[in-house]
C-alpha cells in the first residue's frame, strides 16, 4: 500500500532479506537477539516480517539500496561479537516504483540467497530487479 506514495513522491524504497540457517542449527536466543537487534534499528514506517522458516524480509522506507546494505554490514558486525552466532546470508534490492510484482521480487531474493548460502562465507547479495 505505501508504493503508490513512493512512487508519486520518487522516495527510494528497498527490501532486505536474511537467510537463517536450519532451525535445528540456530539457538532460540540468537534469533531472538538478532530480531531484537534488528527492531531497535528500524524506523515506524519499516516492516519486518518472517517471510518463512528461513527468511526474515525487512521493507525499509525511504531507503536506498546502500542503505539497506549498511544495516546488513551492521547485523554482521552485530552478530560477529558472538562466537556462537551462525552464519547468515542477505540479500538487497531496490524495489522499482513503476511495474514492480513485490511476490516475483521477493522470490528472486529467496532464490539469490539459497544459492549464496551454499558457499561458506557470509555475504551481502545485490539483487536486480531486471
Amino acid at each position: 500500500y505505501l508504493l503508490p506514495y513512493h512512487q508519486r513522491n520518487r522516495i527510494p524504497l528497498s527490501l532486505l532479506m536474511i537467510r537463517l540457517p536450519e532451525p535445528s542449527n540456530i539457538r532460540t536466543e540468537t534469533l531472538q537477539a538478532l530480531c531484537t537487534y534488528v527492531t531497535q534499528r528500524l524506523r515506524k514506517s519499516d516492516l519486518m516480517v518472517r517471510y518463512n522458516s528461513r527468511h526474515l524480509a525487512i521493507l525499509l522506507c525511504d531507503t536506498s539500496d546502500h542503505g539497506a546494505f549498511l544495516l546488513a554490514q551492521s547485523l554482521q558486525q552485530y552478530l560477529g561479537t558472538d562466537q556462537n552466532a551462525p552464519t547468515l546470508n542477505y540479500a538487497v534490492l531496490r524495489v522499482p516504483l513503476e511495474n514492480s510484482s513485490l511476490d516475483v521480487l521477493i522470490q528472486k531474493m529467496q532464490d539469490a540467497l539459497i544459492l549464496a548460502s551454499q558457499h561458506a562465507t557470509d555475504r551481502v547479495v545485490f539483487v536486480s530487479n531486471d
